[in-house]
């Protein structure tokens, strides 16, 4: 009885648009067996809910606002403003892709989306059209229902998604980009929930780049999930970035395991939306894995971002990075939740997280709770967090030489987050990142 007390204590009552989903009977399929798994998704949705600040891990997002709209779920036949196309290609960071998905919530959008000449080994396409065989060995396995809230309502009812597939021994040399247009009419609020199923084999390389823009100011709900499979030796190179509305919830989650010797690299940049979260999951299975993670956040008014992540290094001489920063003014508050596990036998295993953030205004917050974990010997990790204002003997040197008080703080707080860009290897994506981030800036903090 006092579990079950306690469980209730962690969720939200259930908002009527939760039973108006569990009713729809009509959601697409893309393979017989996904009924099964939506089956089992919905019943993680009905046990679990939505969380709120009483369950430790969401103790700083409170979706109590999100629970207050009418979402319905997303059809197809969105209505595209004449100028997404050229949204698309400003919002696109470094080198221009090599093949290009676009889905408006969760739906591929044919016409926007350029296939590109994929080489031979690569496989990127919806998930409709990817192997079935494949394809049902793959989601739901990294990211399963029942491992959260957010997988369980991606999983129950996910529509469609992308699907990237890379042989042994392929390198792709230009990005591969997926955009998520989110939301509709500015009166209905929308609920999409995209999925992502991504699997390197040994000693390939790719770079994948994600982009989140809003198809209008209304309220809108996106919650994508992607599945990453990285083999052998193998590279990825990921990067998302989120631009959504102010009114825009955005709940996101990564799911990645490492295999012997390979690299995943990621890189977040929260530049927009009301609310979002997004969790990363990381485990290096195998000896020599490694992540490096790292982000930037800039929020203004009262927006929310919390980027939230947890490594697990489960062998020897693994190693990790974490590198978040995060830029608030106004009222914005800005969450980083931080965990490296190094479980028993995993000796050798070097992890290293920091968390730093640049408070804009008196009103402005950050929340920052880095954690380790550690149940062997011989390991070396590490955390720090700092939060702090803009440096006054800084902007007094800028000043005294001439330069305005509004673009001396924009300077200020670009020379900050690009530090967080470190960890972007490829310096066309980094100037890119860089350039967005220039883009929300300026205009913003120069108050």
């Amino acid at each position: 009885m006092a579990g079950s007390t306690l469980h209730q204590r962690g969720r939200l009552a259930d908002p009527d648009f939760l039973s108006a989903f569990a009713a729809q009977a009509d959601l697409p399929t893309f393979a017989p067996w996904q009924a099964d798994l939506r089956q089992v998704a919905r019943r993680a949705v009905a046990d679990q809910g939505l969380p709120s600040v009483k369950r430790e891990a969401w103790k700083y997002t409170n979706l109590q606002s999100l629970a207050g709209h009418p979402f319905v779920l997303a059809g197809d036949g969105a209505d595209l403003p004449a100028s997404v196309s050229r949204r698309i290609d400003q919002a696109t960071a470094g080198e221009p892709p090599l093949a290009r998905l676009v889905f408006a919530n969760g739906r591929l959008v044919e016409s926007l989306s350029d296939r590109g000449a994929l080489p031979a080994g690569v496989v990127f396409t919806e998930l409709a059209a990817a192997d079935e065989a494949w394809l049902a060995t793959r989601l739901g396995r990294v990211a399963p229902a029942d491992s959260g809230p957010v997988q369980a309502m991606a999983t129950a009812w996910m529509a469609s998604g992308a699907a990237l597939r890379i042989a042994d021994g392929v390198s792709v040399e230009r990005p591969l980009h997926v955009v998520h247009l989110c939301g509709g009419t500015p009166d209905t609020p929308t609920a999409a929930f995209p999925r992502m199923v991504v699997e390197l084999g040994a000693a390939s390389r790719a770079e994948l780049v994600e982009t989140y823009l809003s198809l209008s100011d209304g309220v809108a709900w996106s919650s994508p999930v992607s599945e990453i499979v990285i083999g052998r030796d193998a590279t990825l190179r990921h990067r998302r970035v989120q631009r959504l509305a102010e009114q825009a919830f955005h709940l996101a989650v990564v799911a990645a395991e490492v295999g012997q010797g390979g690299h995943y690299e990621s890189f977040l940049a929260t530049l927009g939306g009301g609310v979002s979260r997004d969790d990363c999951l990381v485990r290096l299975l195998a000896e020599a894995a490694g992540t490096a993670l790292a982000g930037m956040t800039f929020l203004s008014g009262r927006q929310h971002g919390e980027a939230s992540v947890v490594v697990r290094h489960e062998a020897p001489h693994t190693r990790s990075t974490e590198h978040f920063r995060a830029a608030l003014a106004d009222r914005a508050r800005g969450v980083f939740q931080g965990r490296i596990h190094v479980a028993r036998g995993a000796s050798g295993a070097d992890g290293q997280m920091l968390s730093r953030a640049l408070l804009l205004s008196p009103t402005a917050e950050m929340d920052t709770k880095p954690e380790l974990e550690i149940f062997t010997d011989d390991v070396a990790c590490s955390h720090g967090a700092v939060t702090g204002q803009l440096d006054p003997e800084q902007m007094y040197y800028l000043l005294a030489r001439a330069i305005p008080k509004a673009e001396a703080r924009a300077l200020l707080v670009e020379g900050f987050l690009a530090e967080a860009l470190t960890v972007v290897t490829d310096t066309a994506a980094r100037d890119g990142l860089l350039a967005l981030a220039r883009q929300r800036l300026y205009g913003e903090v120069a108050q």
